[in-house]
């Protein structure tokens, strides 16, 4: 039922004309639509059958966190649980 709904939104997204947006969105209102695009994928996996998290923390980690594969590691692990806790959504 929750991938169902996911599949809507993903269906309704990848439909959308951004293109007369008048809405001061920053990012642009494309790149605005194609992050959103992004997340609902991972979502409607996640609510699916055997989602590969492992893949899907990776591609967080890429998309939200890299920054931390630059700087010098602190003791903070906070980026480490926050991929984690992603890759984890809908998994109970």
């Amino acid at each position: 039922m929750l991938a169902e709904k996911y599949g809507e939104i993903i269906d309704r997204l990848e439909a959308a004309d951004v293109s007369s947006c008048q809405f001061p969105l920053f990012p642009d209102p494309e790149t605005y639509r194609q992050d959103l695009l992004w997340f609902a994928r991972r979502f409607h996996e996640m609510a699916g059958p055997n989602p590969d998290r492992e893949r899907i923390r990776k591609e967080y980690w890429e998309k939200s966190l890299a920054i931390y594969d630059h700087i010098p590691r602190s003791v903070d692990e906070r980026a480490e649980a926050a991929a984690t806790q992603f890759s984890q959504i809908l998994a109970d």
